[in-house]
């Protein structure tokens, strides 16, 4: 039986069964003190800060602010992206910043989270505190839209995938307004905010001009020298270049979560030959210089060519950040909270964001984990629609930002509730965190085989599905299991696809038709980045078996598949057509072949049977290895994808099948079920065809 809280106001369907009775109505305990109040972190003010210093993890963090009490610490800012740990003993430590106060959220670090202390026991669900949120919500986003149309930023030093976490060092303006260093915090009041005018767009980012708020005095670069100037200058037109996420590179400087800033010195050089009568002559040439900085606090900046960038001594990688928007204007105040099975028994804390164009979706996912029947606890958190369910393409400009910040708000939601709230599973451990897209089919087992690659000794941090033929993507993060407890790797991982999006922001305020990449390209090129360049403590990223967990709108081995993201280019209407063709195969198979079971449990010495015997050819065709005989199911992988054959499709196994496995022919012919599974194999093959679908 599920079990259901609060309902949210902005549904229509709300939760109705099919045959119409309304799905019981109970909350969900929560015991947890605190809650995600928005990415960025408050202000770095010696006024408002009440301690600023590592923290092994965000408990650690939340644990320092409980301890200095609720009049003296309210909010907790911390951020650790260092998927690598290369640095520092082989130890990650992150930063914590506790305050009083929290009048705005900055992101002079890229990838800070910081969260709130709740005066209750949690979030509450009732209509008064829900109109009661609602009307400091808009309080606080009127404020928030007047300063976001501003375009005053902080600049500082990013480093976030290399180096070891900590509060960034920030371009700030000195007391006489004409020279600028690296600080931290700046010692004046607001001289650590710029103004951004004239930006335009170009073939590799936009150029804009950089002024101090304090002095309106311009960033200039005269003379090889960075300052401050009152008077026009000739380098002053900067060009801020994305460092990009070309996932097709080698390079270990691709994929940072920052940006480039420099100038072009136009100068001239001599050809020909004085000698011999013959002229001199001047050519003009254009050299390009970037900003740099020494990666140490209180350093001066300075210009300087691509060739030093190699340099240890020097960053040049930079972090354009502007005042974040609280919580409430990423995912709305409506929420639910509910068990699906006997409470208590959860093996698995299940997040899903949905919306009302997707509200068909999400009532059929709620009833497809009810009737699978694995015990889980669902929370569903409410957003914009972000993309028209009518057409099979989606344009992701203009929304691909708002997007991402979504699904990051959800994963940092998750993570908290993991992290303080989810009570231990019967092994004693959290359940792990697994956020699903809505365009999902699961079956009897799916939960326990998603646990198996985050438990255990071999367990990652985070596990995907396997993305199907890409040039450079290697999972799909439609759907997303994270190890329970958000342990320092998960955290990490987190914050890292935070601050590649913070890196975006710049382009999204300033211009129009700037980079724009969804939270999958994000997770990818964090993901190619720890292959290359991890150490036996970096992030552990795992991969599913696509036979077991797939992508896309063919199902694989009938018998062996436990979860589906039902993912391509298509109409809402022709995702339900495919969702229930398989799950009508799935169902199918599983009725004809019942001694057959999940067989990931990460348990020794289990088996997908559930009891001795011999199975039908037609059952033995549906499986993705032969249980009396043949290797156990190798159910995932850490840092590595599986090798094309095992993302075969349906049709194709049968196709394959039928010369070796005696008896299909007759069991095709002889049984009923065999024969309707034939032909929901060859229905899908069809739909394949006039959709073309790959």
């Amino acid at each position: 039986m599920a079990v259901l809280g609060p309902l949210p106001d902005v549904t229509s369907g709300r939760f109705r069964r099919k045959d119409g009775r309304r799905w019981r109505s109970v909350p969900v305990a929560r015991t947890a003190r605190w809650a995600v109040e928005g990415f960025g972190h408050c202000q770095q003010s010696r006024a408002l800060v009440l301690a600023s210093a590592a923290a092994p993890s965000l408990r650690s963090c939340l644990r320092r602010c409980d301890a200095a009490g609720p009049l003296r610490c309210r909010f907790a800012s911390f951020v650790d992206a260092d998927v690598l740990v290369r640095l520092g003993g082989g130890r990650s430590q992150g930063a914590c910043q506790l305050a009083r106060r929290c009048p705005e959220l900055q992101a002079v670090t890229f990838g800070a989270v910081t969260y709130r202390r709740l005066t209750g026991l949690g979030h509450s669900n009732s209509r008064a505190s829900r109109q009661r949120d609602a009307r400091l919500s808009l309080q606080r986003q009127k404020k928030e839209a007047e300063a976001a149309f501003g375009r005053f930023a902080t600049l500082a030093l990013a480093r976030p995938f290399v180096a070891s976490p900590a509060w960034q060092p920030q371009v700030c303006a000195s007391d006489d307004g004409h020279s600028v260093s690296l600080q931290h915090p700046c010692t004046q009041v607001g001289g650590g905010f710029f103004q951004l005018s004239h930006a335009s767009k170009t073939s590799q980012g936009l150029t804009l001009q950089i002024s101090a708020a304090s002095s309106g005095r311009k960033l200039c670069a005269d003379g090889g020298s960075v300052h401050l100037a009152e008077a026009e200058c000739q380098l002053g037109q900067w060009e801020l270049v994305h460092r990009g996420w070309d996932s097709l590179s080698t390079s270990h400087r691709d994929h940072e979560a920052c940006s480039w800033f420099r100038v072009t010195a136009s100068g001239s050089r001599s050809i020909g030959s004085a000698g011999g009568g013959v002229e001199e002559e001047e050519e003009e040439e254009e050299e390009s210089y970037y900003l740099a900085a020494a990666t140490g606090p209180s350093s001066s900046l300075r210009l300087v060519p691509a060739t030093e960038f190699n340099s240890s001594q020097l960053s040049a990688c930079w972090a354009l950040g502007f005042q974040q928007q609280r919580d409430a204007k990423l995912l709305r105040i409506e929420r639910s909270d509910f068990n699906i099975g006997t409470p208590g028994a959860q093996i698995a804390e299940v997040w899903l964001m949905a919306s009302r164009n997707y509200q068909r979706l999400l009532d059929r996912l709620l009833e497809n984990l009810e009737s699978a029947g694995d015990p889980v606890r669902v929370h569903v958190r409410w957003a914009q629609d972000f993309r028209d369910i009518g057409k099979q393409f989606w344009d992701i400009r203009g929304t691909s930002f708002v997007f991402n910040a979504a699904k990051l708000a959800l994963a940092f939601e998750a993570l908290l509730w993991t992290a303080t709230a989810a009570g231990p599973s019967s092994g004693g451990a959290a359940p792990p965190v697994v956020l699903l897209d809505l365009d999902v089919v699961v079956f009897p087992g799916w939960a326990p085989s998603l646990r198996s690659c985050v438990e255990g000794d071999r367990a990652a941090d985070v596990c995907a599905f396997q993305q199907p033929a890409h040039p450079f993507e290697l999972v799909n993060s439609g759907v997303l299991v994270w190890r329970g407890g958000a342990g320092r790797g998960a955290q990490s991982l987190a914050h890292a696809a935070l601050a590649a999006h913070h890196g975006y922001e710049a382009f999204m305020r300033l211009v129009v038709g700037g980079p724009a990449a969804l939270e999958q390209l994000i997770w990818n090129a964090i993901f190619r980045r720890v292959w290359r360049q991890r150490t036996r403590r970096s992030v552990r990223w795992g991969v599913y078996n696509p036979t077991l967990a797939r992508v896309g709108p063919v199902p694989s081995a009938a018998l062996t598949l436990r979860i589906q993201h039902v993912a391509w280019w298509a109409t809402m209407e022709e995702k339900i057509e495919a969702m229930d063709r398989i799950t009508n195969l799935v169902t199918a198979a599983q009725q004809l072949c019942s001694t057959v079971g999940a067989g990931c449990t990460n348990r020794p010495g289990t088996t997908v049977l559930t009891s001795e015997g011999p199975l039908l050819p037609v059952c033995l065709a549906s499986l993705q290895v032969d249980p009396h005989f043949g290797p156990p199911l190798e159910c995932n992988k850490l840092y590595s994808t599986f090798d094309p054959e095992a993302d075969r499709s349906c049709f194709r196994r049968l196709k394959e099948s039928e010369p070796r496995l005696a008896g299909l022919a007759r069991d095709f012919e002889n049984r009923l079920e065999a024969f309707q599974i034939s032909s929901m194999i060859q229905e899908i093959g069809e739909a394949m065809l006039s959709q073309k679908l790959h």
